[in-house]
C-alpha cells in the first residue's frame, strides 16, 4: 500500500472490499485478540522476540507490529503464530510470539501489568479448499476483485506470463480491435479489468469471437481505485 502510494501519478484510493484485505493478509477472520499473555516470560524461554517499531510510526503500531512479525522468524525458521504491541521503557515495541503463548493465555480484560499484553494471530494463507478460492462462473462478478482473480487462474495457462489491462468508460468501444489484435498476436494469458457494465458486456463479448488460443478472463471491478490501476 505504500509503495503504490509512491508511485500513483493521479488520487486513487485503495476501495478494498473486506475479503481483498483478508486475501492480502491485512485482516483475518480470527483478527480479535486471543487473550492477555506475560510476554516477558516468552522472551526468556526463547518464545517471543522483541522488535523495536521504526521510529517513523506514530500510530497503527498493530497494524505495523503485524507487517513486522510477519517478516520475521522464529529460532527454528517458522512464522510466528502471534503478534502484540507491548509498552518497553514507555516505547511501543513488537512482540512476534510463538505457539507456547496459547497455553499462557489469562482470560482477562485487563492486561495493563508490567510485561503483559493482549496477542493476536497472524494472517495465515488461504487454503485450496477455502470458500474464498475456486467457485462457479455466475458468483464471480458478486466476487471481490481479489476473489475473482483468484478463482480464474484455474482458465489460465499456468506458468505464463499474464497481460493485463483496464477498461471503463469510453474505452469499451476499443475492445473489438483489442481482440482483433489478441488473435493476431496470440498472447497466451490476457486478464481484463472491466469497472463497468458496457466493459464488462464488450470484453464478454470479445472472449466468444476468439480465434487463437489466447485465454481471457474478464474481471469486473466496480470502482476506478489505485487496486484495479495498478
Amino acid at each position: 500500500i505504500q509503495l503504490l502510494g509512491s508511485v500513483m501519478r493521479h488520487h486513487y484510493t485503495l476501495g478494498l472490499h473486506a475479503s481483498d484485505l483478508e486475501i492480502l493478509g491485512v485482516e483475518h477472520a480470527a483478527s480479535k485478540a486471543q487473550g492477555c499473555v506475560e510476554l516477558f516470560a516468552l522472551h526468556e524461554k526463547g518464545a517471543a522476540e522483541f522488535l523495536p517499531p521504526d521510529e517513523t510510526v506514530r500510530n497503527h503500531h498493530l497494524q505495523h507490529c503485524r507487517a513486522k512479525c510477519g517478516n520475521s522468524r522464529d529460532a527454528t525458521g517458522q512464522p510466528w503464530m502471534f503478534f502484540a504491541v507491548i509498552a518497553k521503557k514507555k516505547t511501543p515495541h513488537c512482540a512476534c510470539v510463538g505457539p507456547e503463548a496459547k497455553d499462557s493465555v489469562i482470560n482477562t480484560f485487563n492486561c495493563s501489568a508490567a510485561g503483559h499484553a493482549f496477542i493476536f494471530p497472524m494472517p495465515v494463507p488461504l487454503l485450496p479448499n477455502s470458500p474464498t478460492v475456486g467457485g462457479a462462473d455466475p458468483a464471480l462478478r458478486q466476487a471481490s476483485l481479489l476473489a475473482q482473480a483468484q478463482r480464474s487462474l484455474a482458465d489460465l495457462y499456468q506458468g505464463a506470463t499474464v497481460f493485463t489491462t483496464m477498461v471503463f468508460g469510453h474505452m469499451a468501444q476499443y475492445l473489438p480491435d483489442f481482440f482483433r489484435n489478441l488473435d493476431r498476436i496470440a498472447i497466451r494469458n490476457v486478464a481484463v479489468f472491466a469497472l463497468d457494465e458496457s466493459a464488462e458486456s464488450g470484453c464478454l463479448a470479445g472472449r466468444r469471437t476468439l480465434r487463437s488460443k489466447s485465454r481471457v478472463v474478464c474481471l469486473r471491478g466496480e470502482e476506478r481505485t489505485a487496486l484495479q490501476k495498478y
